[in-house]
């Protein structure tokens, strides 16, 4: 048996299984995600997957020794229907509508250990999440409402975005679990479901949430949710240009440094690369990694420098930049690595740029759902994007390269 992992920290979670209609309680969901949890630490799809009873309870702060409600939750989980994908959002260009339960079936040994297992098509959204949201457990374990735990998860989709879409309030309604009967009036799902569980998130979690209606007439028609990450540092607005257009940034580079820099940090090396001679006389052909060097050096030259006398007669001085590249040794060991873990790596703006680029070389064909097992796909990855990766890459793929440029 292999042990299940007792750190929450944050999953990746199909969109399908967060935008789904159940009436799953609370202590259902909490459940249904420390075993979803679970079952991603093996690290592929098994016909079984097992978790003591007692990491279980504790996982999902049930505070009772009540074996009883904890299987008829388990129970609960292997009835209830959900309908998946409820916004009608592109996971399977095959598949319009799905249906299943989040569990086939659950046993619990006389040891206390509770073995489980899931559907085909849940296990394919576990383990290949084409679209997924990084779901925070700790936070969402500390919650006490369930329409509190299903907002949650539905706004944290998109706080990278600051906003969720706009939902019609009939599908907004279903998403929360709600029978058709209840709560139809606007006014009494703001004040008995929406207030209480924005209150709650704002209050315990590093969400703030503000709601946004639109009307139709005098009725409001849709609802949709600002989203702040109270936790997250953000670069102002004229950094963020710059990281993006001067030196082709993408957004989760800028993610990444956000959460190690301050704004003050990356302005100074900004501003000592763009005023740097070696900058404004074009001599710098990566202006992206010099610019990290500046900053994990911080933004003074790496080593000492060097004489260069010029055919003019003039001296130069030129500077060494360390830079992580990929270790051509170990493509090998890189492509069974990438093939493992793709979808931790991949973003949805770069796989789309990915399979743009092996349609202009005429391999659309080497990239299809199950396409990131495909050898030669990785490769090309490996050739054309990997560079975009380096700062997340284990450091046995990478050595250091010098590169010199000159002032």
């Amino acid at each position: 048996m292999q042990k299940a992992t007792r750190t929450l920290g944050k999953i990746k979670k199909h969109v399908a299984l967060i935008h789904c209609s159940s009436d799953l309680g609370l202590l259902q969901r909490k459940i249904a995600n420390i075993l979803l949890h679970n079952a991603i630490s093996y690290g592929q799809r098994a016909d079984k997957y097992e978790i003591s009873l007692k990491s279980l309870i504790t996982s999902s702060n049930y505070d009772s020794n009540d074996y009883k409600y904890l299987k008829l939750s388990l129970l609960k989980l292997i009835k209830t229907p959900l309908e998946l994908n409820i916004f009608h959002e592109t996971f399977d260009d095959e598949i319009e509508w799905v249906a299943t339960t989040l569990l086939s079936y659950a046993t619990i040994k006389r040891d206390g250990i509770l073995s489980y297992g899931y559907s085909p098509v849940i296990q394919d959204l576990i383990f290949f999440p084409e679209k997924y949201a990084l779901i925070d457990l700790d936070a969402f374990m500390g919650l006490k409402s369930q329409y509190s735990a299903i907002l949650y998860e539905n706004c944290y989709r998109y706080i990278s975005l600051g906003q969720t879409p706009h939902w019609g309030i009939d599908d907004f309604r279903k998403l929360m679990g709600l029978e058709e009967h209840e709560y139809k009036e606007y006014k009494d799902l703001n004040k008995r479901i929406i207030h209480h569980a924005i209150n709650e998130l704002n209050s315990k979690t590093n969400l703030n949430i503000i709601p946004k209606t639109i009307k139709h007439g005098r009725r409001i028609a849709k609802i949709g949710f600002q989203i702040e990450d109270k936790g997250r540092k953000v670069f102002k607005s004229t950094i963020n240009d710059k990281l993006r257009e001067l030196f082709k940034f993408n957004k989760r580079e800028i993610d990444i440094l956000s959460s190690k820099h301050s704004n003050d940090e990356i302005s100074e090396a900004i501003q000592y690369v763009l005023n740097h001679e070696s900058y404004t006389n074009g001599h710098i052909n990566d202006p992206k990694s010099y610019l990290k060097a500046a900053i994990k050096n911080k933004y003074s030259k790496s080593v000492d420098n060097i004489n260069v006398v010029q055919s003019a007669g003039q001296t130069s001085t030129s500077s060494i930049i360390r830079r992580r590249v990929i270790n051509s040794y170990m493509e090998l060991e890189l492509l069974s690595y990438l093939k493992a873990h793709w979808h931790e790596i991949i973003q949805d703006q770069e796989e789309a740029l990915f399979k743009s680029h092996l349609k202009s070389l005429g391999k659309s064909d080497l990239y299809t759902n199950n396409g990131l097992l495909n050898d030669d796909a990785i490769k090309i990855y490996i050739d054309v994007f990997a560079a975009n990766i380096t700062d997340i890459l284990p450091d046995k793929f990478l050595v250091e390269q010098n590169e010199k440029v000159f002032s």
